[in-house]
C-alpha cells in the first residue's frame, strides 16, 4: 500500500481527523442523494470509490497511533479490543441497518 509511506510521514491524528471529515461527508452526500431522491448508481461508485481510497489512509493511521496513545504494557489488550469491536461492528453494522430500513420501507421498499 503507497498510502501507508504517507501516513508514516504525516501525523497520524490529522490523517484520522480528515478521513473521518472526508468519510462522513460522503455518507451525508449519500444520504442527501436519497433523501432527494436523486441517487443513481453512479453516484454509489464514486462515493464507494471516494470511501475506500479514505480507507487505504485511515486504517494505517489507526494502527500507527495506538503505540503512541497506549501505554506499553496495555499494547497487546489495546489491540485486541480494537480488533475485537472492528469485528464486532462489521457483524452487527449491517444487520442493524437492514433491520432500520426493513423497517421502515419494507423489504421491497425500494
Amino acid at each position: 500500500m503507497i498510502s501507508c509511506v504517507y501516513v508514516d510521514r504525516w501525523p497520524k491524528r490529522t490523517v484520522l481527523i480528515v478521513c473521518d471529515i472526508i468519510h462522513g461527508g460522503a455518507v451525508l452526500g449519500i444520504s442527501l442523494l436519497i433523501i432527494t431522491g436523486m441517487l443513481v448508481l453512479a453516484h454509489i461508485y464514486i462515493l464507494t470509490v471516494l470511501m475506500g481510497a479514505i480507507f487505504t489512509f485511515y486504517r494505517p493511521a489507526v494502527c500507527g497511533i495506538l503505540p503512541q496513545i497506549v501505554r506499553k504494557d496495555q499494547r497487546i489488550a489495546a489491540s485486541s479490543l480494537r480488533s475485537i469491536s472492528r469485528q464486532v461492528s462489521e457483524m452487527v453494522g449491517p444487520v442493524v441497518g437492514g433491520a432500520l430500513v426493513a423497517a421502515k420501507w419494507g423489504a421491497a421498499g425500494f
